[in-house]
């Protein structure tokens, strides 16, 4: 097996440093030739395989696919033993190789891209789900074993009919999923729930980190918490989800969660009768764009503990939908809350820590999105009536065939909007409401500002204060900071360099008991990049606790 090897000087400098941790996609990183196996297909497959028989992979490995290259799956990769990093060759945005569904040796289709038993990254792909005779692929990674953690950055996720990525009755997992694009997620037989972006099974989460994303003309949820379970945190945040037939947001039982900055259009346009909302809500509400439940168990918090933010979304349906929903006695339209939920957020005694504000109605103009509106309510009418449309997979593709990679995909979609409309001032900060990626320039003076994800409570109050190690350590360029409060206290993260210089103060505020989190974009205090190197953060508070960990910098 013929490899091409990057080593850089990462070990080296770790070494020095006395910090461990992997060097993402600098300290051991593979090329894999697209024509690794015969006809192109199953090339990522096999050099994989191979790889594992060559005495196993070490910790740190990175694949990295080609450019402007597409990789023709011939199964399902099965990751057991290793954190399965892949990444795409860096470059311009608008050739992102792509891995594709092919078929097995049998001539069936794929029901998986991956299986995991161990950690997934990705960065910088194009996943598509779809196969050369228009059938579409079932899910995107199944997660097989508790606490695992999902890293996608800037990828994008096309046409997979169940679930793209699937924490499939495992406790314990977490999504961090940034900067990436779902989009034609329809269930290949019309299911309604299916077509779903993430979702945790039944088990639970222990966080959802979901910032700068968008999802367009799919099915079902974008983050499916099976609605009665528990997230110890999450943060969905600006976000762009476009014409989805179900709920973008499937989840009664949050904890400790933000929703904020999200653009929510033709989102959940199906509606529901009284019959749909007996099925869905405990109570038989329609639900709504958000919804919130009692919990079901002491055993999972208590009510007043609950910290949940709603901020600064905004969200609108277009005429054709409300018209169908006018057209029709038993459907009812989809409100941004329903009674129940607003009845909590209005309630301070019994949920303090529930807060809803500077949430509008209002609409946007996209500079470019095909409507596909006329589709979606097509496929809608089919379920209603029992008529089915001949093809469920309203999706858009723009050469009408479904096999075929868009590139680049903001030639054929664009979801920017007018400097004109309200959302595109009404975010946190003055920023654009929606996924920031649409809007460059305003992305990287959000990137200059930004600090905190917030704080994240787990169920249990810490036993003691804690600062934990930064994740991913080495980093680039940014990583997590996570520490533990046993009591409320006025509280400050600050960066410094080696020389004791403060760089930059994180948080400077008082915060509840509980577990908290904080990223680090590795800029100062005046939104300037920072040098490679070592950097040291430490977590005060006003009576006298002070802890220190090291990180490293490396680009």
């Amino acid at each position: 097996m013929q490899k091409k090897i990057i080593t850089a000087l990462a070990g080296f400098c770790l070494a020095l440093c006395g910090i461990s941790g992997t060097v993402f996609g600098q300290s051991d990183t593979l090329d894999v030739p697209v024509d690794y196996a015969a006809g192109n297909i199953g090339s990522l497959n096999k050099f994989i395989a191979d790889d594992i028989a060559d005495n196993g992979v070490p910790e740190g490995r990175v694949y990295r696919l080609k450019r402007g290259e597409i990789y023709l799956l011939s199964g399902t990769i099965k990751i057991e033993d290793f954190v399965l990093r892949l990444y795409g060759e860096e470059g311009p945005p608008e050739t992102q190789p792509a891995a594709v569904a092919g078929f097995k040796a049998d001539g069936t289709g794929i029901w998986q891209f991956f299986t995991t038993k161990r950690d997934i990254e990705f960065k910088n792909i194009y996943f598509k789900g779809a196969t050369a005779q228009d059938a579409l692929t079932g899910e995107c990674v199944r997660f097989l074993t508790p606490d695992l953690r999902l890293t996608v950055d800037n990828c994008i996720i096309d046409s997979f009919h169940f679930v793209a990525f699937h924490f499939f009755k495992v406790p314990g997992g977490s999504a961090f999923i940034t900067n990436s694009i779902f989009r034609n997620l329809n269930h290949v037989t019309g299911g309604l729930y299916n077509g779903r972006a993430v979702r945790f099974f039944q088990k639970g989460a222990d966080s959802v980190v979901v910032v700068n994303n968008t999802m367009a003309n799919s099915n079902s949820f974008f983050v499916d918490m099976s609605r009665l379970q528990i997230a110890n945190y999450a943060n969905i945040d600006h976000n762009t989800i476009v014409s989805t037939v179900k709920y973008p947001l499937h989840w009664h039982y949050q904890t400790d969660a933000r929703y904020t900055n999200n653009l929510f259009y033709n989102a959940s346009a199906y509606g529901e009768t009284v019959l749909d909302a007996a099925s869905q809500d405990p109570d038989g509400l329609v639900y709504g764009l958000v919804s919130v439940d009692t919990l079901g168990s002491p055993d999972l918090g208590a009510e007043a503990d609950r910290n949940f933010l709603i901020s600064n979304n905004a969200w609108s349906y277009g005429e054709k939908v409300k018209a169908y929903w006018n057209a029709r006695d038993t459907v009812n339209a989809m409100p941004w809350m329903n009674s129940r939920t607003e009845a909590m957020f209005a309630n301070d005694t019994d949920w303090p820590g529930l807060v809803a504000e500077n949430n509008i109605n209002s609409a946007v103009n996209f500079t470019l999105f095909p409507d596909r509106t006329d589709a979606m309510l097509a496929y809608m009418e089919g379920v209603r009536d029992n008529t089915p449309v001949a093809d469920p997979n309203w999706g858009y593709y723009p050469s009408g065939i479904i096999f075929k990679i868009d590139w680049p995909l903001k030639d054929v979609e664009d979801l920017s909007y007018a400097t004109t409309d309200p959302a595109y001032t009404a975010g946190t900060g003055g920023f654009p409401i929606g996924d920031l990626n649409w809007f460059p320039a305003k992305k990287a003076e959000w990137e200059g500002t930004l600090s905190s994800v917030g704080y994240s409570g787990g169920r249990a109050i810490p036993t003691d204060f804690e600062l934990d190690q930064n994740y991913p350590n080495p980093f680039n360029p940014q990583t997590t900071i996570s520490y533990k409060l046993n009591k409320a206290a006025q509280v400050k993260v600050i960066i410094y360099n080696m020389l004791g210089q403060v760089v930059h103060t994180l948080v400077d505020a008082k915060q509840s008991a509980g577990t908290h989190s904080v990223i680090w974009n590795s800029r100062d205090s005046r939104g300037q990049q920072v040098t490679s190197g070592v950097y040291f953060y430490k977590l005060e508070t006003a009576d006298g606790i002070s802890l220190t960990q090291k990180m490293v910098l490396m680009k």
